[in-house]
């Protein structure tokens, strides 16, 4: 890997909230014949720089379609609505594909499947949808063995560093978020408002697994409840501070959390929570009476007494 692609990489992982796309259309790797297997993806790049480098050091002989999904990640674009059937289709039709391979099957990644219609796609293009190894790094072997997937293969993980991943993500978008926010209202809380969302977007992101709930809004409650009654233990017992500003304290960490939890779901694909175009005037109003919430806090009881 080169200096280049190692800083987009780092780039790319911090800020993955944000889209990034590459060209669509028809990518070759190895010594493609007719009878070379099709892979499909989406037009984020860095899943298609990923991919390429899986593809490329294995030696895979294979054509790969990247389907325009804005610029965003596979799990995300098709449960948002950007990765789909027509996009799928789309691809499909332009890139001469059908010149090129005497069959009419294509590999799509398994976490694709909430929100492609496999049926929509054979009725427009005459292709056969197959959804492959949910991790990149399976595609060889799934390749090799003629398209056999084992068991292996089909099951969904987020392992530690993938949490990590996500949870840095998040916590870099959020942070950019207030930011702006308290630059324009109140500069002297970024000083204490950052680490505690770092805070929180590392324990939800990596203790996910481990804490009640069946997403992370749920979760965001509970590291919220178990925040305050922490804290006020604490303060009770080793701290001389005011009633007022222990009560403000506790409603920005609670409400921190909540707010953190609530903008989390989706970011695993082992939970559910999944954010859609439907709930979005719910969850803007609901993320603005936090910050609101937080805001009045601040304002009205830190550094009291």
């Amino acid at each position: 890997m080169n200096m280049i692609d190692l800083l987009k990489d780092i780039f790319q992982t911090i800020f993955r909230y944000f889209p990034f796309p590459t060209r669509t259309g028809l990518y070759r790797f190895g010594k493609t014949d007719a009878n070379s297997k099709v892979l499909l993806t989406c037009n984020l790049d860095l899943t298609v720089r990923r991919i390429s480098k899986i593809l490329k050091k294995a030696r895979v002989n294979c054509y790969l379609l990247v389907a325009p999904s804005k610029g965003i990640n596979v799990w995300c674009a098709a449960c948002g609505g950007h990765f789909s059937a027509e996009s799928v289709i789309s691809v499909i039709k332009t890139s001469g594909i059908n010149n090129m391979v005497n069959h009419r099957t294509h590999i799509l990644p398994q976490l694709s499947a909430k929100g492609v219609s496999v049926k929509k796609i054979r009725e427009a293009t005459g292709w056969n949808a197959r959804f492959g190894p949910v991790h990149a790094k399976d595609i060889p072997s799934y390749i090799r063995d003629n398209l056999k997937k084992t068991r292996e293969m089909s099951i969904v993980r987020f392992p530690i560093i993938e949490r990590i991943e996500m949870s840095i993500a998040h916590a870099s978008l959020i942070t950019l978020f207030f930011v702006v926010f308290y630059l324009i209202f109140w500069k002297v809380f970024l000083l204490y408002i950052i680490p505690l969302v770092w805070f929180y977007c590392l324990i939800m992101g990596v203790l996910e697994e481990w804490l009640w709930g069946k997403d992370l809004f749920w979760k965001g409650l509970i590291v919220g409840v178990i925040s305050d009654v922490l804290f006020l233990s604490y303060s009770m017992i080793n701290l001389s501070l005011p009633t007022l500003v222990l009560i403000n304290w506790s409603i920005i960490l609670f409400s921190l959390s909540v707010f953190i939890g609530f903008n989390s779901r989706g970011q695993s694909p082992l939970l559910s929570g999944a954010v859609h175009a439907k709930e979005t005037l719910w969850i803007v109003s609901f993320s603005i009476f936090i910050l609101l919430t937080t805001n009045l806090a601040f304002l009205s009881g830190f550094g009291t007494g």
